[in-house]
């Protein structure tokens, strides 16, 4: 499968935890009142290989091609819609039936990546995106600051180091 692919089907596997596409309804969260709302993501198996993590795949997933362009980073375009970008799933116009819902419900994503299987490492290799439908960034930083399983520097961070250089989160 294309990275483009593997890409789309993590949008559609994590849809697949607020919508049941074969039921056509919704599943397990309902709308937020007094509580936060995670889904937590394993993505050992993107792209065929396991304990790949790549932040900006992601973030491709969650706020899509557009915030990859704006920072420089490759995006992926959809080969059979014509060379159009890939939609993330906290960006309108996302043509999965169940972003609608992940925007409306879910505060965030956690996109898990082990590789050892020791002890912390979830937490170690933890990377998240905010809703920003439903958080602001300063709100999201101290929500994430206020959890037990908090780690800084992931991906939902303002500023992250990653070969070599320094870009700005999304949102910024």
């Amino acid at each position: 499968m294309s990275e483009e692919g593997e890409i789309i089907r993590a949008q559609e596997k994590i849809g697949d935890k607020v919508f049941s596409k074969s039921k056509d309804k919704l599943v397990k969260f309902p709308v937020p009142t007094n509580s936060f709302h995670v889904i937590v993501a394993d993505m050992r198996g993107m792209f065929g290989i396991g304990g790949v993590c790549d932040q900006d795949d992601y973030l491709e997933i969650a706020y899509g091609a557009k915030w990859a362009d704006q920072l420089g980073c490759p995006c992926h375009k959809w080969k059979t819609s014509n060379g159009q970008p890939i939609v993330g799933l906290f960006e309108q116009g996302n043509p999965l039936q169940s972003a609608r819902y992940i925007q409306e419900r879910i505060h965030f994503i956690d996109f898990v990546c082990e590789e050892r299987y020791e002890e912390n490492e979830i937490i170690e290799r933890t990377s998240w995106a905010a809703n920003p439908f439903l958080l602001s960034k300063d709100k999201a930083r101290n929500v994430r600051n206020s959890h037990p399983l908090y780690r800084q520097n992931t991906c939902g961070e303002t500023a992250r180091r990653r070969g070599g250089r320094e870009r700005a989160g999304a949102g910024d």
